[in-house]
């Protein structure tokens, strides 16, 4: 079987090259700042928001229900059908139906429309969780509710009973109390951060030099048919350049940005600053007060 017979087989070659580096470029527009953004080194249960005033709720027992598992295997499987609709449409690097613009742009309208299914399907059972780690939180006091993964111990386990009340109602009505204002902990949307220029900019920067590079594997795809070793030879090289070009491009922004954090949660008195997806309820949104920071002192452009 010769080398290009193995490719159209599923194997290596220009088109899983794409693949692969296709896959890491989609995967580089998230913003890898961190779990603990800032701390002062203090235990979180002897914090001014106290045991007493501090829970924690086990997010994968949550997700682990059936609802959500239902709604994950659906968008697995669009996620599949658009994977393989995106390798039939855009070709191989040596036999390409389409240029890499209108690759590119495909692409993007797949990825689009997984994100508005995930939307359509996971946030009502999203809402429907916050609903009840809310009005728990009022009944018990609670300050503030984090991820069991950063909690060691010493704080009270409420699972069980978010889990309870999100299946004994459908009912997302958020209570009209809110905790954040006496909260020692504080919290940034790192999705919203990641809308900002300066992450658009460099991941302009970065798709730019993906496209570069991918331009060269079809050129020497085109010139000579690759041996396994060969392919395998150039997608670690590919791989490895990309990985040194992300850390250039990403490194000083996640840096400054955490410099912007640390600012702001010394200025507000805050113990601790996480990422959001690990407050579930309560603590103090520090995203505006992060943005202004880093608008009024942006990073010096790479």
């Amino acid at each position: 079987m010769t080398d290009n017979e193995k490719s159209e087989k599923g194997g290596g070659g220009p088109q899983a090259m794409l693949r692969g580096l296709l896959v890491v470029a989609v995967l580089a527009v998230v913003v890898v700042i961190g779990v603990v953004l800032y701390t002062k080194g203090k235990d979180i249960v002897k914090s001014p928001d106290g045991p007493q005033q501090v829970a924690m709720l086990d997010q994968e027992a949550i997700y682990a229900m059936p609802e959500f598992k239902s709604a994950k295997d659906n968008l697995e499987k669009l996620s599949n059908d658009l994977q393989k609709q995106l390798v039939e449409k855009v070709g191989d690097a040596g036999k390409p139906k389409m240029s890499m613009e209108e690759a590119e742009n495909l692409r993007l309208q797949m990825r689009e429309k997984l994100e508005q299914e995930q939307t359509k399907q996971l946030k009502p059972l999203y809402d429907r969780v916050t609903a009840a780690i809310a009005y728990l939180a009022v009944e018990r006091g609670y300050r503030v509710v984090l991820d069991k993964k950063i909690v060691v111990t010493g704080v009270v386990d409420v699972t069980d009973e978010v889990k309870k009340r999100f299946q004994e109602s459908k009912d997302a009505t958020m209570p009209k109390e809110a905790p954040e204002a006496e909260s020692h902990v504080g919290y940034v949307n790192q999705e919203v951060i990641a809308q900002l220029r300066l992450y658009k900019e460099a991941q302009a920067r970065l798709m730019e030099y993906y496209q570069s590079q991918m331009k060269d594997v079809a050129e020497q795809a085109k010139k000579k048919a690759l041996s396994q070793e060969d392919r395998e030879r150039l997608q670690q090289e590919l791989m490895q350049a990309f990985q040194v070009k992300q850390a250039e491009e990403f490194k000083p922004v996640n840096d400054k940005v955490n410099e912007a954090i640390t600012a702001v949660a010394k200025e507000k008195g805050l113990s601790l600053v996480l990422n959001n997806t690990h407050v579930m309820w309560g603590g103090r949104n520090l995203t505006d007060d992060v943005i202004k920071k880093l608008v009024n002192n942006p990073p010096a452009k790479s």
